[in-house]
């Protein structure tokens, strides 16, 4: 079995706080090791109510480079809290994510369609042949 190989490319994101800030936790620094992450300031976990899960485009595991400008490569964890508290009600992030290997993709995509894009014809199946058949149809495509 071959190892994947992972890619990253840059994003930025612009989050508006609105009242429920920015909506995640972060990990790391230079001051503070994050197993199996490259050092960093990382995003450990999303508030499903705050800016980011609104966004669409923060994810667990991605990399913050940049807060409104401010580098956060080479920055403790202390000092990466404290551009978070000082941001405004928007704040711009520049971030790295993990791409992927085609392999990972292709196989990623076909987990895509099987969540996501089987509803309409086990729609349909149910509507013509009812829950019974559509639910044995579900378990062999899944």
């Amino acid at each position: 079995m071959s190892m994947s190989k992972s890619k990253f490319i840059e994003e930025t994101v612009v989050l508006d706080k609105q009242t429920t800030g920015l909506g995640f936790t972060i990990r790391g620094g230079t001051d503070e090791e994050v197993e199996g992450l490259r050092n960093g300031i990382f995003v450990t976990s999303i508030k499903s109510n705050g800016a980011a899960a609104r966004s669409g485009r923060v994810f667990i595991g991605d990399k913050i480079l940049k807060i409104d400008g401010h580098d956060l490569t080479s920055v403790t964890h202390a000092e990466a809290v404290n551009l978070f508290h000082q941001t405004g009600d928007i704040a711009t992030l520049l971030l790295e994510k993990r791409v992927p290997d085609s392999e990972t993709r292709l196989r990623g995509r076909s987990l895509l369609f099987r969540k996501t894009y089987l509803w309409l014809p086990l729609t349909i199946v149910v509507i013509m042949f009812g829950l019974p058949t559509a639910y044995v149809l579900y378990k062999k495509l899944r």
